[in-house]
């Protein structure tokens, strides 16, 4: 169609790029001990897919998943990715 290469462009300049950018940031975090050694791909895609999905399904459906607002999302997704990071913590302090 005539939106592929305004897609294709949008993805490796917003989407690719923010990906890249997270993964970039979670390895060096790894390095210095700030995190266990996390399939680094895998955690930005959950992470950064779960907000790609939130958005997508408010423009597709017509509104967000269980009319859960963007704020509620928004607290939630970090409170959850603190928790993440929080028990991380907890496990590279216990040597595990």
């Amino acid at each position: 169609t005539s939106y592929d290469p305004l897609r294709e462009l949008a993805r490796a300049e917003v989407v690719d790029r923010g990906h890249e950018h997270a993964v970039r940031w979670l390895q060096k975090k790894i390095a210095e001990g700030g995190f266990p050694d996390y399939d680094t791909d895998a955690i930005v895609a959950v992470a950064l897919g779960s907000l790609l999905a939130y958005a997508a399904q408010r423009v597709t459906f017509n509104g967000p998943p269980l009319s859960v607002d963007e704020d509620r999302f928004v607290a939630t997704w970090v409170e959850a990715w603190m928790r993440v990071a929080s028990t991380a913590e907890q496990d590279r302090d216990a040597g595990a």
